[in-house]
């Protein structure tokens, strides 16, 4: 089970590095300033900080919370499908996860922004944001599932010695 939450915390870290990349791509693309969205999550820690055009503290502290929230439901992603072997049922729960956070994120995260959220950020662009969260956290790759360690059956018989040496 550990392992599950190590393997999903490291999926859900670079899921959350997708979701970044995505929401950088996005906001060039509708002639956005690029750093809308992190500096839009940066109000939900301080509401001090205003919502600026450019890079600053505030797109750092958006970018940590997007990565670090996207970790903590990969590693409990991670935990729940440790047991999974199929790749498929592993993606589509992925996908599936990612539909719950993006539902999640709105009911909680979004709502709280109020009418600031919908101005900056098209719902579509968050939803597909958390599609490619949820890819990532799905996607296994064949060396992913080589890697899970084994348990290593030892007799009684042997000694301490033996079993570390």
């Amino acid at each position: 089970m550990a392992w599950g939450a190590v393997m999903g915390l490291h999926r859900g870290v670079l899921g959350g590095l997708a979701m970044v990349g995505w929401f950088l791509l996005a906001s060039s693309l509708l002639r956005q300033p690029t750093w809308t969205v992190p500096n839009l999550l940066a109000t939900l820690v301080n509401q001090e900080v205003v919502l600026r055009r450019g890079f600053g503290w505030g797109s750092v502290v958006g970018v940590a919370l997007a990565i670090c929230g996207a970790g903590v439901v990969g590693a409990a992603f991670g935990v729940v499908t440790a047991p999974l072997r199929s790749r498929r049922r592993l993606l589509l729960l992925g996908l599936v996860t990612g539909v719950l956070t993006y539902w999640a994120t709105n009911a909680l995260v979004f709502r709280r922004l109020g009418a600031l959220a919908w101005v900056y950020v098209s719902p579509r662009t968050l939803l597909v944001a958390h599609l490619l969260m949820g890819a990532v956290l799905g996607w296994r790759g064949r060396e992913a599932s080589e890697s899970v360690p084994s348990r290593v059956e030892v007799s009684p018989d042997r000694d301490e010695a033996d079993r570390f040496g």
